[in-house]
Formats: C-alpha cells, sequence, structure tokens
C-alpha cells in the first residue's frame, strides 16, 4: 500500500488549532478584557501558556453561578448527551427515563469517534448538548471558551459518597468546578493470543515493538487519535514526557509511526481493538484497557473464548493512563436535569453496571476492590487491564498542551495520515 492509499484508507483530517492570541481574541469581547468575568486576560493567557500538571494544579475561572439547589426538574424535557460511540450503556438511559418518567423526559444520544471533533463540534455550535465526555486535555479550553456549566455538588452527593480520594479534587479542576469522573484506563498493547502468545509479547525488550513487526503485517492497528499514537510511539522511544512540546520529539514519534505504516500497513482504526479485534481482522494493537475488556464481555462471537484475547501493560510503571470525565455544557437546555443524569451515572450501582455489561471501562469507585475483578469480571488472560490507584502515581498521563504545543503535534499528526 502507498502512503497516498494510507491517507485514503485513513480519511485524513487536519485539526483545527487556534493560536493563544486567537483563543484571547475569541473570549474577548471589546470592552471586557479577558471576556471571562472574573479572570483577566493575563490570567487566561497563563492558564493557557502553564496547562495543569500534578505538580502545577489549576482552578479554573468560573463566570457564573451554579444552578440554585432549588431549581426545578424540567419537565417534558429532552435530555442531549454526546458521547463517544460505544461508550454508555443503552439500558441505563432508559432507566434514567423510566426514573423520571413523571416529568415526561427522553433522552437523545450523539456520538463522536474522534475528540478533538467532538471539540470542534460542541466548540463550532454544531452540536448542542447537555452533558458531554471529555478527557482532562481540553477542560481549561472549554472553560476559557465559556462553553462548560459549573456544577452545583449538592445535587451531585454520589461523587463525595463512591469515589477515589484522588478523585475528589483533581489537579486540572480544582474543586470539582465542572467535572466530575466517568472511566479510567490505561493504554497497552491489545493481542489475540491464538496467534500471539503471551511470551511472544513479553520476549520484546519493548514490547511496544511487536507493532512494528513485519510478521504482522496487515493484523495491525493502531487509534486514529493523534494524542493516544503519538504518545504511544513517544513511550517506545523512549521519551517519558507524553505531554512534550519539543519538534524534535515529536519528530522522533511522527517518523517512527511512518516506519510502523510502512513495515505492517497498520490501520488507523476507532473501533480497531473492541469490534474488529473480536472477528479476528486485528491481531494486535495499541488498546485502551476498556476497549479490549468490551471486546471480550460483549463483543466475541458466540463460542468465541475470552481467553482468545490478551492485553500487556508495564507492570513496574510508567505507562499511559487516562481518565475520561463528564461535563455539563452551556449549549443544554436542562441543566437541572443535567444535574440529576450526572449523579445517576456516579451511582455506584449504575456506573458498575455500564462497566461490566456494555463499555468496559473500570470506574474510580470505592466500591470496586480491583483485586476482585478478576476473574469474576474481567478473564485472567486481561489480568493487566484492572487499574489500580498507584498507576495514577506513576503513569503518563496525557495532559493539556499549550495552543501552541497543540499545533506542533497537530502537524505531526497531518503528515502521519498523509503517508509522510
Amino acid at each position: 500500500m502507498s502512503r497516498r492509499d494510507f491517507l485514503l484508507r485513513a480519511g485524513g483530517t487536519a485539526i483545527a488549532v487556534p493560536s493563544l492570541a486567537a483563543i484571547l481574541a475569541a473570549c474577548t469581547k471589546p470592552g471586557t478584557g479577558s471576556g471571562v468575568p472574573g479572570a483577566s486576560a493575563s490570567e487566561v493567557r497563563d492558564l493557557l501558556s502553564n496547562p495543569a500538571r500534578p505538580d502545577n494544579p489549576v482552578t479554573l475561572p468560573v463566570f457564573e453561578d451554579p444552578i440554585p439547589t432549588d431549581m426545578p426538574i424540567e419537565e417534558g424535557a429532552t435530555l442531549q448527551l454526546y458521547n463517544w460511540k460505544d461508550y454508555l450503556w443503552p439500558k441505563l438511559y432508559r432507566e434514567f427515563e423510566e426514573k423520571y418518567a413523571d416529568y415526561g423526559v427522553k433522552i437523545e444520544v450523539t456520538t463522536f469517534n474522534d475528540i478533538a471533533q467532538g471539540i470542534q463540534k460542541v466548540s463550532s455550535g454544531q452540536i448542542a448538548a447537555d452533558v458531554f465526555f471529555p478527557d482532562p486535555s481540553w477542560i481549561a479550553k472549554l472553560s476559557v471558551a465559556q462553553l462548560m456549566r459549573p456544577l452545583n455538588h449538592e445535587l451531585l452527593p454520589n461523587l463525595a459518597t463512591y469515589y477515589w480520594p484522588e478523585f475528589q479534587n483533581p489537579f486540572y479542576d480544582q474543586g470539582w468546578q465542572y467535572t466530575v469522573p466517568y472511566t479510567i484506563y490505561t493504554t497497552g498493547i491489545a493481542y489475540r493470543r491464538d496467534h500471539i502468545s503471551d511470551d511472544e509479547v513479553r520476549a520484546y525488550d519493548n514490547p511496544y515493538e511487536i507493532l512494528w513487526d513485519p510478521k504482522y503485517t496487515g493484523k495491525v492497528t493502531i487509534y486514529d487519535d493523534y494524542r493516544e499514537t503519538i504518545g504511544m510511539s513517544l513511550l517506545k522511544n523512549g521519551i517519558a514526557n507524553v505531554n512534550t512540546e519539543d519538534p524534535a520529539e515529536i519528530q522522533t514519534a511522527k517518523d517512527d509511526l511512518l516506519a510502523l505504516i510502512n513495515a505492517t500497513d497498520a490501520r488507523l482504526t476507532i473501533n480497531g481493538i473492541y469490534s474488529k479485534m473480536p472477528q479476528d481482522e486485528f491481531w494486535v494493537g495499541g488498546s485502551w484497557s476498556g476497549d479490549i475488556v468490551a471486546a471480550a464481555i460483549y463483543y466475541l462471537p458466540k463460542g468465541v473464548p475470552a481467553s482468545v484475547l490478551g492485553y500487556w501493560y508495564p507492570q513496574t510503571g510508567g505507562g499511559m493512563i487516562g481518565n475520561d470525565l463528564m461535563v455539563l455544557l452551556q449549549s443544554g437546555n436542562n441543566p437541572r436535569l443535567a444535574h440529576e443524569f450526572l449523579n445517576f451515572m456516579l451511582d455506584k450501582t449504575n456506573s458498575y453496571n455500564n462497566f461490566i455489561n456494555f463499555n468496559g471501562y473500570q470506574t474510580p469507585m470505592t466500591s470496586i476492590d480491583p483485586a476482585a475483578l478478576v476473574p469474576g469480571v474481567i478473564p485472567p488472560s486481561l489480568d493487566e487491564t484492572v487499574v489500580v490507584p498507584k498507576y495514577f502515581d506513576d503513569g503518563r498521563f496525557l495532559l493539556e498542551l499549550t495552543p501552541e504545543g497543540t499545533a506542533v503535534w497537530s502537524a505531526a499528526w497531518d503528515e502521519i495520515k498523509a503517508g509522510g
């Protein structure tokens, strides 16, 4: 396959990345300074130029009060959710409708396959939703653009009741002003154990190298996600900072991903692990832990045992770790009902059922004992998908980049999708 064929197959598109100056301009109305009440232009500039890190916690600007606790639940409303495809168990939102049947509410779900595309549609007004499911790498920009509603924690009692202490005051959103946790996950290597043995994966000095092995030509998939895939290539090349903005390091990762494409005819997909690996279309790929668990619990053909699937994550630490969030958008018309939905999803039973019955993504609840998930929920062949709190201490977290850094990553991704 030529590089041009790869572009056509991947459906390459550029990521729209505004500069810091453009963001400041977009957030500013004439005569209003930063455009964010309670935050000066210099404070906004500092927030975007010095993104949140574990050693640099941030308090996001709030430009309005949360809704009052006594605001009535909207009647006859349709709650609009904007989420990743195949990420929310349909049975749950039907149960939510039943719970609030006296109010005549309905839920509609719109989905995206690419978080950058999702953000673009939210920011451009193409999507008007009550609840959105981003990750921490976008929160500051969403805040500065005044696209999110602040939360009333009195309406979200399940957050303090059920979730890990690590998620009670996260560094990227001090005080949980805008966000609540949805899922947690690691990024490792998923593989078909009927073609690739556990020992074979672990025999590589650096198991990431299996994706570059020509032995698996035509059977390799990597995520159509610029942060995850470039981040994985950085780790493969010994660059521990997966949020680097050094052009030379991004160049190294880009060149090696182009080498991977040429060596193995790798396919860029979003559903390659959870949907296509169970069908034996792919044998190995970069994978979120939840995707390969979902493959095992929901997508394997009848009669194919879960033991056919395997997963590697560096147990000594240093692999990629992440979490997804739920936020309320300004474009939604039902802020009180949206709070009810967040609290419904934060309930330990509902969150657990979403995990074990559909999406395969663990949640950071104190009611879940990670050590007890295998074999009752997760098959033994996927024991390395289990996420434990210490991973958030030593893992590599994909976090917000500066606008200039995002431009470097975006340019590299455009070249990757164009085949070099």
